[in-house]
C-alpha cells in the first residue's frame, strides 16, 4: 500500500478547501429566485456574506422602483443605498449629500409590512469604511431602549419591530418567503448631484 507523501497530501487538502469554498459560496446563489444579482461571498466572510444588488436608482426623478426577491437565507438583512461620490476626496459620513425624500416598503408573501421607512438618507446611518470614505452604505435603524441586563450592564431593546424581524431597514427573512420591496422617490434630490446610488441588501458572515 502507497502512502502518499506530506506535500500529496497538503495538496488534495488544499483541493478540497478550494471545492468546499467554491460551492458553499454559489449554493446559496442558487437558492435565490427574484430581480437583481445575488452573491454568496462563502463561509469566510466575517461581514456582509450576502450581497443582494438591485441595480442604479435614480433619485433625482420622482417615481417607484419595484422589486421582487424570494430564497433569501435566514440572516439578518439589511436594505440600503450603496451611495459612491464622484471625488476620492468626498468623506460621505461628513457631507451626506443625498437629499432626496423616499420611502422604503417590504412587504411578504402574507401581505404584512415588514419594512416602512420614509425621511431622507441624509439623516440617516452612514456607513463608511476608513480607507473609502467616498464610498458610504445608507440604511436606518429603528428606536431602541435602555435596558438593564444586570451587574452594571446596559443592554438596548428594539421598539416596533414588525413582521419578520423588521426594524428600520433590517428584517431577518422566513425560508421560502416571497418578499416585494418598493422604494418610492417623492422629492427628488436636486439635479446634478452626481452620485452614483445602488439599492442593495446585505447581511450574515460568521461575526453577525
Amino acid at each position: 500500500m502507497t502512502v502518499p507523501s506530506p506535500r500529496c497530501r497538503e495538496r488534495v487538502r488544499n483541493i478540497t478547501v478550494a471545492i468546499v469554498l467554491l460551492f458553499g459560496g454559489c449554493f446559496r446563489g442558487l437558492l435565490y429566485v427574484g430581480d437583481g444579482r445575488f452573491i454568496d461571498h462563502g463561509p469566510t466572510a466575517a461581514v456582509e456574506r450576502y450581497t443582494l444588488d438591485l441595480g442604479p436608482v435614480d433619485l433625482e426623478t420622482k417615481g417607484e422602483h419595484r422589486y421582487s426577491m424570494a430564497g433569501l437565507p435566514a440572516v439578518e438583512m439589511t436594505v440600503g443605498l450603496d451611495v459612491i461620490a464622484g471625488f476620492s476626496d468626498e468623506r460621505l459620513s461628513e457631507s451626506r449629500p443625498i437629499r432626496a425624500l423616499i420611502e422604503m416598503v417590504l412587504v411578504n408573501g402574507r401581505n404584512e409590512v415588514v419594512i416602512r421607512e420614509r425621511g431622507r438618507p441624509a439623516q440617516w446611518t452612514w456607513g463608511t469604511a476608513s480607507s473609502q470614505e467616498f464610498r458610504a452604505f445608507v440604511y436606518r435603524r429603528g428606536a431602541v431602549r435602555e435596558q438593564s441586563l444586570g451587574s452594571g450592564v446596559i443592554g438596548f431593546e428594539r421598539l416596533g419591530v414588525q413582521a419578520d424581524g423588521g426594524w428600520g431597514s433590517y428584517f431577518l427573512p422566513s425560508p421560502g418567503e416571497r418578499y416585494r420591496l418598493t422604494l418610492s422617490v417623492l422629492e427628488p434630490a436636486p439635479d446634478g448631484q452626481r452620485y452614483s446610488v445602488r439599492l442593495l441588501v446585505k447581511g450574515g458572515g460568521w461575526k453577525s
